[in-house]
Protein backbone atom coordinates (compact mmCIF):
# COMPACT_ATOMS: atom_id res chain seq x y z
CA UNK A 1 0.00 0.00 0.00
CA UNK A 2 0.94 3.58 -0.50
CA UNK A 3 1.39 5.84 2.48
CA UNK A 4 -2.34 7.28 2.30
CA UNK A 5 -3.54 3.29 2.32
CA UNK A 6 -4.01 2.93 -1.47
CA UNK A 7 -3.60 -0.90 -2.37
CA UNK A 8 -0.81 -0.65 -4.63
CA UNK A 9 -0.73 -4.71 -5.23
CA UNK A 10 -2.02 -7.92 -3.86
CA UNK A 11 -0.67 -11.36 -3.78
CA UNK A 12 -2.67 -14.50 -4.71
CA UNK A 13 -3.35 -15.58 -1.18
CA UNK A 14 -4.74 -12.20 -0.97
CA UNK A 15 -7.51 -12.82 -3.32
CA UNK A 16 -8.34 -16.03 -1.73
CA UNK A 17 -8.61 -14.79 1.90
CA UNK A 18 -11.01 -11.73 0.68
CA UNK A 19 -12.94 -14.73 -2.01
CA UNK A 20 -12.22 -11.30 -4.65
CA UNK A 21 -10.24 -11.30 -7.71
CA UNK A 22 -7.04 -8.75 -8.07
CA UNK A 23 -8.64 -6.31 -10.07
CA UNK A 24 -12.06 -6.32 -7.38
CA UNK A 25 -9.41 -5.88 -4.43
CA UNK A 26 -7.28 -2.75 -6.24
CA UNK A 27 -10.53 -1.22 -7.34
CA UNK A 28 -11.90 -1.15 -3.60
CA UNK A 29 -9.04 1.75 -4.08
CA UNK A 30 -7.33 1.62 0.09
CA UNK A 31 -7.32 -0.70 2.52
CA UNK A 32 -9.41 0.28 4.90
CA UNK A 33 -12.25 -0.77 2.43
CA UNK A 34 -10.84 -4.73 3.47
CA UNK A 35 -11.55 -3.84 6.96
CA UNK A 36 -14.67 -3.68 9.38
CA UNK A 37 -15.54 0.10 9.82
CA UNK A 38 -16.26 -0.69 13.85
CA UNK A 39 -12.93 -1.83 14.24
CA UNK A 40 -11.09 0.60 16.41
CA UNK A 41 -7.97 -1.79 15.81
CA UNK A 42 -6.95 0.27 12.85
CA UNK A 43 -6.30 2.99 13.87
CA UNK A 44 -4.27 1.58 16.65
CA UNK A 45 -2.15 -0.33 13.63
CA UNK A 46 -1.79 3.25 12.06
CA UNK A 47 -0.41 4.97 15.04
CA UNK A 48 2.08 2.44 16.13
CA UNK A 49 3.21 1.63 12.34
CA UNK A 50 3.79 5.76 12.66
CA UNK A 51 5.66 5.96 15.64
CA UNK A 52 8.24 2.96 15.38
CA UNK A 53 7.53 1.93 11.45
CA UNK A 54 6.00 -1.06 12.14
CA UNK A 55 2.85 -2.79 14.32
CA UNK A 56 1.32 -6.24 14.40
CA UNK A 57 -2.44 -5.97 15.97
CA UNK A 58 -5.60 -8.37 15.35
CA UNK A 59 -8.42 -6.43 12.97
CA UNK A 60 -11.82 -7.76 12.02
CA UNK A 61 -11.91 -8.04 7.68
CA UNK A 62 -14.76 -8.71 5.21
CA UNK A 63 -15.07 -10.79 2.59
CA UNK A 64 -16.60 -10.63 -0.63
CA UNK A 65 -19.58 -12.22 0.99
CA UNK A 66 -20.06 -9.99 3.45
CA UNK A 67 -18.81 -12.58 6.18
CA UNK A 68 -16.15 -11.54 8.75
CA UNK A 69 -13.17 -13.23 9.99
CA UNK A 70 -10.19 -12.35 12.46
CA UNK A 71 -7.02 -11.74 10.80
CA UNK A 72 -3.11 -11.06 12.03
CA UNK A 73 -1.61 -8.01 10.32
CA UNK A 74 2.09 -7.33 10.60
CA UNK A 75 2.51 -3.88 8.82
CA UNK A 76 6.12 -2.54 7.84
CA UNK A 77 6.99 1.09 6.64
CA UNK A 78 9.64 0.80 3.77
CA UNK A 79 11.62 1.91 0.65
CA UNK A 80 10.75 0.98 -2.90
CA UNK A 81 13.83 1.04 -5.55
CA UNK A 82 12.31 4.36 -6.55
CA UNK A 83 12.82 5.64 -2.56
CA UNK A 84 9.17 6.07 -2.39
CA UNK A 85 7.90 5.16 0.83
CA UNK A 86 5.35 2.09 1.01
CA UNK A 87 3.64 0.03 3.60
CA UNK A 88 3.28 -4.55 3.39
CA UNK A 89 0.88 -5.66 5.00
CA UNK A 90 0.48 -9.56 5.88
CA UNK A 91 -2.41 -10.90 6.81
CA UNK A 92 -2.78 -14.16 8.59
CA UNK A 93 -6.40 -16.11 9.18
CA UNK A 94 -6.96 -16.67 12.42
CA UNK A 95 -10.62 -18.35 11.62
CA UNK A 96 -9.42 -21.83 12.73
CA UNK A 97 -7.25 -20.39 15.83
CA UNK A 98 -10.40 -18.43 17.01
CA UNK A 99 -12.63 -21.23 16.91
CA UNK A 100 -10.17 -23.66 18.42
CA UNK A 101 -9.36 -20.99 21.04
CA UNK A 102 -13.10 -20.73 21.42
CA UNK A 103 -13.89 -24.32 21.82
CA UNK A 104 -11.32 -24.53 24.74
CA UNK A 105 -12.69 -21.71 26.26
CA UNK A 106 -16.09 -23.15 26.11
CA UNK A 107 -14.58 -26.65 27.54
CA UNK A 108 -13.14 -24.57 29.94
CA UNK A 109 -16.24 -23.46 31.65
CA UNK A 110 -17.78 -26.94 30.77
CA UNK A 111 -15.00 -28.13 33.19
CA UNK A 112 -15.15 -25.65 35.68
CA UNK A 113 -18.80 -25.80 36.27
CA UNK A 114 -19.05 -29.48 36.54
CA UNK A 115 -15.72 -29.06 39.13
CA UNK A 116 -17.61 -26.15 40.70
CA UNK A 117 -21.05 -28.48 40.96
CA UNK A 118 -19.54 -31.62 42.66
CA UNK A 119 -19.79 -32.32 46.25
CA UNK A 120 -16.01 -33.06 47.21
CA UNK A 121 -13.08 -30.60 47.20
CA UNK A 122 -11.09 -30.00 44.47
CA UNK A 123 -7.81 -27.60 44.23
CA UNK A 124 -5.08 -27.38 42.23
CA UNK A 125 -1.70 -26.62 43.93
CA UNK A 126 1.96 -24.66 42.09
CA UNK A 127 5.38 -26.52 42.90
CA UNK A 128 5.29 -24.14 45.83
CA UNK A 129 2.23 -25.37 47.36
CA UNK A 130 0.39 -22.15 46.33
CA UNK A 131 -3.23 -22.21 45.59
CA UNK A 132 -3.84 -21.75 42.14
CA UNK A 133 -7.72 -23.56 41.24
CA UNK A 134 -10.14 -23.80 44.31
CA UNK A 135 -13.67 -25.20 43.66
CA UNK A 136 -16.82 -24.11 45.83
CA UNK A 137 -16.66 -27.22 47.93
CA UNK A 138 -12.80 -26.17 48.88
CA UNK A 139 -13.85 -22.74 49.34
CA UNK A 140 -16.71 -24.26 51.97
CA UNK A 141 -14.40 -26.53 53.74
CA UNK A 142 -12.43 -23.65 54.28
CA UNK A 143 -14.97 -20.90 55.11
CA UNK A 144 -14.27 -18.51 51.99
CA UNK A 145 -16.21 -16.49 50.17
CA UNK A 146 -14.14 -16.23 47.15
CA UNK A 147 -11.38 -17.83 45.11
CA UNK A 148 -9.66 -15.02 44.83
CA UNK A 149 -9.16 -15.10 48.74
CA UNK A 150 -6.79 -18.33 48.97
CA UNK A 151 -5.70 -18.09 45.63
CA UNK A 152 -0.82 -18.17 45.90
CA UNK A 153 -1.59 -18.59 49.41
CA UNK A 154 -0.13 -22.24 51.12
CA UNK A 155 -2.10 -23.90 54.10
CA UNK A 156 0.19 -22.03 56.59
CA UNK A 157 -1.89 -18.77 55.18
CA UNK A 158 -5.26 -20.89 54.95
CA UNK A 159 -5.64 -23.19 58.09
CA UNK A 160 -4.77 -22.39 61.93
CA UNK A 161 -0.99 -23.00 63.14
CA UNK A 162 -1.21 -26.82 63.45
CA UNK A 163 -3.62 -27.78 60.53
CA UNK A 164 -1.65 -24.98 58.17
CA UNK A 165 1.75 -26.75 59.11
CA UNK A 166 0.68 -30.70 59.03
CA UNK A 167 -0.82 -29.78 55.28
CA UNK A 168 2.12 -27.97 53.93
CA UNK A 169 4.66 -30.42 55.11
CA UNK A 170 2.06 -33.24 52.96
CA UNK A 171 2.59 -30.86 50.07
CA UNK A 172 5.98 -30.52 50.46
CA UNK A 173 6.23 -34.41 50.51
CA UNK A 174 3.85 -34.88 47.83
CA UNK A 175 6.42 -32.16 45.74
CA UNK A 176 9.35 -33.12 46.73
CA UNK A 177 8.60 -37.53 45.96
CA UNK A 178 6.23 -37.46 44.20
CA UNK A 179 4.46 -40.15 45.63
CA UNK A 180 0.45 -39.25 46.24
CA UNK A 181 -0.93 -39.21 49.81
CA UNK A 182 -4.33 -41.22 49.53
CA UNK A 183 -7.33 -41.12 52.07
CA UNK A 184 -6.17 -39.65 54.62
CA UNK A 185 -8.20 -38.07 57.22
CA UNK A 186 -7.39 -34.76 58.54
CA UNK A 187 -9.14 -32.56 60.66
CA UNK A 188 -8.77 -29.03 61.61
CA UNK A 189 -10.14 -25.59 62.34
CA UNK A 190 -11.32 -22.55 60.34
CA UNK A 191 -11.03 -19.30 61.15
CA UNK A 192 -14.22 -18.99 62.97
CA UNK A 193 -13.35 -21.80 65.09
CA UNK A 194 -15.32 -24.74 63.86
CA UNK A 195 -14.49 -28.00 63.57
CA UNK A 196 -14.24 -30.21 60.75
CA UNK A 197 -12.94 -33.29 59.50
CA UNK A 198 -11.96 -34.59 55.73
CA UNK A 199 -10.55 -37.56 53.91
CA UNK A 200 -7.74 -36.31 51.65
CA UNK A 201 -6.07 -37.26 48.49
CA UNK A 202 -2.98 -35.47 46.97
CA UNK A 203 -1.73 -36.41 43.65
CA UNK A 204 1.73 -34.86 41.79
CA UNK A 205 1.26 -33.09 38.24
CA UNK A 206 4.10 -33.75 35.91
CA UNK A 207 5.22 -31.73 32.88
CA UNK A 208 6.09 -33.94 29.11
CA UNK A 209 10.00 -34.14 31.10
CA UNK A 210 8.39 -35.64 33.87
CA UNK A 211 9.16 -32.62 36.46
CA UNK A 212 6.69 -32.19 39.20
CA UNK A 213 4.83 -28.83 38.40
CA UNK A 214 2.22 -29.26 41.47
CA UNK A 215 -0.08 -31.40 42.69
CA UNK A 216 -3.69 -31.67 42.69
CA UNK A 217 -6.03 -32.45 45.81
CA UNK A 218 -9.19 -34.13 46.58
CA UNK A 219 -10.81 -33.59 49.80
CA UNK A 220 -14.23 -35.02 50.89
CA UNK A 221 -15.95 -33.41 53.70
CA UNK A 222 -16.51 -36.34 56.52
CA UNK A 223 -17.40 -33.95 59.49
CA UNK A 224 -20.85 -35.30 59.91
CA UNK A 225 -19.60 -39.08 59.13
CA UNK A 226 -16.82 -38.42 62.21
CA UNK A 227 -19.47 -36.82 64.91
CA UNK A 228 -22.13 -39.19 64.12
CA UNK A 229 -19.55 -41.73 64.72
CA UNK A 230 -18.19 -40.30 68.36
CA UNK A 231 -22.22 -40.52 69.12
CA UNK A 232 -22.61 -44.11 68.10
CA UNK A 233 -19.26 -44.76 70.47
CA UNK A 234 -20.84 -42.92 73.08
CA UNK A 235 -24.33 -44.82 72.87
CA UNK A 236 -22.41 -48.05 72.34
CA UNK A 237 -20.09 -46.85 75.80
CA UNK A 238 -23.32 -46.37 77.53
CA UNK A 239 -25.27 -49.45 76.19
CA UNK A 240 -21.76 -51.33 77.52
CA UNK A 241 -22.31 -49.30 81.14
CA UNK A 242 -25.90 -49.97 81.48
CA UNK A 243 -25.35 -53.93 80.77
CA UNK A 244 -22.70 -53.21 83.36
CA UNK A 245 -24.57 -51.82 85.65
CA UNK A 246 -27.92 -54.10 85.16
CA UNK A 247 -25.11 -57.60 85.84
CA UNK A 248 -24.14 -56.16 89.01
CA UNK A 249 -27.37 -54.94 89.88
CA UNK A 250 -28.50 -58.65 89.19
CA UNK A 251 -25.64 -59.62 90.89
CA UNK A 252 -26.13 -57.81 94.07
CA UNK A 253 -29.70 -58.15 94.57
CA UNK A 254 -29.36 -61.48 94.29
CA UNK A 255 -26.67 -61.85 97.01
CA UNK A 256 -28.81 -59.44 99.22
CA UNK A 257 -32.11 -61.16 98.62
CA UNK A 258 -31.61 -64.30 99.20
CA UNK A 259 -31.40 -64.42 102.98
CA UNK A 260 -34.98 -62.46 103.36
CA UNK A 261 -36.61 -64.55 100.73
CA UNK A 262 -35.37 -68.01 102.22
CA UNK A 263 -37.35 -67.10 105.24
CA UNK A 264 -40.51 -65.88 103.57
CA UNK A 265 -40.55 -68.85 102.09
CA UNK A 266 -39.44 -71.44 104.63
CA UNK A 267 -42.08 -69.45 106.99
CA UNK A 268 -44.78 -68.83 104.56
CA UNK A 269 -44.82 -72.72 104.65
CA UNK A 270 -45.32 -73.42 107.84
CA UNK A 271 -48.39 -71.21 108.07
CA UNK A 272 -49.89 -73.84 105.70
CA UNK A 273 -50.44 -76.22 108.89
CA UNK A 274 -54.01 -76.50 110.58
CA UNK A 275 -52.96 -77.61 113.91
CA UNK A 276 -49.79 -74.65 114.08
CA UNK A 277 -50.25 -73.26 117.27
CA UNK A 278 -51.50 -69.49 117.52
CA UNK A 279 -48.34 -67.88 119.12
CA UNK A 280 -46.07 -70.06 116.27
CA UNK A 281 -48.39 -68.44 113.93
CA UNK A 282 -47.89 -64.96 115.06
CA UNK A 283 -44.00 -65.64 115.38
CA UNK A 284 -43.82 -66.69 111.77
CA UNK A 285 -45.70 -64.13 110.85
CA UNK A 286 -43.63 -61.91 112.25
CA UNK A 287 -40.57 -63.19 111.04
CA UNK A 288 -41.98 -63.30 107.47
CA UNK A 289 -43.23 -59.67 107.51
CA UNK A 290 -39.78 -58.37 108.88
CA UNK A 291 -38.50 -60.09 105.58
CA UNK A 292 -40.38 -58.48 103.40
CA UNK A 293 -39.58 -55.34 104.91
CA UNK A 294 -35.99 -56.12 104.27
CA UNK A 295 -36.20 -57.08 101.00
CA UNK A 296 -38.03 -53.69 99.71
CA UNK A 297 -35.18 -51.92 101.38
CA UNK A 298 -32.93 -53.71 99.69
CA UNK A 299 -34.37 -52.90 96.32
CA UNK A 300 -34.79 -49.49 97.11
CA UNK A 301 -31.15 -49.15 98.23
CA UNK A 302 -29.69 -50.80 95.08
CA UNK A 303 -32.11 -48.89 92.85
CA UNK A 304 -30.46 -45.24 94.09
CA UNK A 305 -27.07 -46.88 93.67
CA UNK A 306 -27.68 -47.56 90.01
CA UNK A 307 -29.09 -44.16 89.43
CA UNK A 308 -26.48 -42.18 91.09
CA UNK A 309 -23.80 -44.37 88.53
CA UNK A 310 -25.98 -43.89 85.54
CA UNK A 311 -25.77 -40.01 85.97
Amino acid sequence: TAPNGSIISANDFACKLFNKTKEEILTIGEIKGLIDDTDPRYNILLEERKRIGRALVELTFIRKDGSKFQGEVSSVIFLDNDGHERTSMVIRDLTEQKKSEEAIWQERIRLRTLINNLPDAIYVKDSEGRKLIANSADLKIMNYASEADVIGKTDLEIFDAEAGARGYAEDLSVLKTGQPLLNQEDCFTDADGNQYCRLISKIPLFDEQKKITGLVGFGRDITERKRSEEQLLKAKEKAEESDRLKTAFLQNISHEIRTPMNAIVGFSGFLSDRDLPTEKREYFTDIIIQSSNQLLSIIRSEERRVGKECR
